[in-house]
């Protein structure tokens, strides 16, 4: 009897011992898999995180000049420290792929941010440094955001202009609504994109798609004023279609 339960002890610790390392093995193989397919979601996410960071860096910057242009500290005093919060959510994946950018942008945002939490504020220096990280920026975003996205968005913003135009003509309010600010959402996707390439078409473009945007959420629906700026963003586009090559 006791051999017989020898054995079977024996035969019972060789199953569980070869049940182990197959929980092993799987588990092993598991973590393994997860860790590939993260890495490859990571990897196929990079180029777009580097884009989203840019153009949230730029927005910053835009706003941090304005605050200075209005002599306000206090929004100087909020708004510079952001420009390090936003650049520390990407600045890694520009610094791996881009070096020479990251080199650039880091001459300008750290002097800036460290100007921008002064006791008394150099508002001239500042503005000089948050201008030069503004262009820095533009000419990436011109790396980063090829002529054929360009292209595309300016499709994509023709076809809405021409349906604006009809429910425009047709004072059809609810559609204006709708429309309007799909122009802004498209224009967003490519707009660094554009500037780079023609400051000038850049500004003519803003000053009528701005309005046209809050204008098309006003109510009654002014149909005369919304379709002048309409038919002036859709030339404006025309114009910028011909000359980004």
């Amino acid at each position: 009897m006791k051999l017989i339960n020898t054995i079977a002890a024996i035969a019972m610790t060789g199953t569980l011992a070869l049940t182990g390392c197959s929980m092993a093995t799987q588990s092993s193989s598991t973590t393994s898999t997860t860790k590939t397919n993260t890495q490859s979601a990571s990897e196929g996410q990079t180029a777009t995180s580097v884009n989203d960071g840019v153009a949230n860096l730029l927005h910053t910057a835009k706003q941090l000049n304005k605050a200075i242009t209005a002599g306000d500290e206090a929004n100087i005093k909020k708004t510079g420290p952001q420009l390090e919060e936003n650049w520390k959510t990407f600045e890694d994946n520009v610094k791996s792929q881009y070096p020479d950018q990251y080199t650039q942008i880091e001459k300008y945002l750290n002097p800036a941010v460290a100007g921008s939490k002064e006791s008394t504020i150099n508002k001239e220096a500042l503005s000089q440094l948050n201008n030069q990280l503004i262009d820095v920026l533009y000419q990436f975003s011109q790396k980063l955001i090829p002529v054929s996205q360009v292209k595309d968005g300016i499709s994509k913003l023709l076809t809405t202009t021409t349906d604006l135009k009809q429910a425009i003509n047709d004072e059809d309010q609810a559609k204006v609504k709708e429309l309007g600010p799909k122009l802004e959402e498209t224009w967003k996707t490519f707009e660094d994109g554009v500037k780079p390439r023609s400051a000038d078409l850049y500004e003519k473009l803003e000053a009528s798609l701005n309005p046209e945007v809050a204008g098309s959420q006003v109510s009654p629906l002014d149909k005369q004023t919304l379709g002048k700026l309409n038919d002036q963003l859709t030339q404006t586009l025309h114009e910028l279609e011909q000359t980004i090559k």
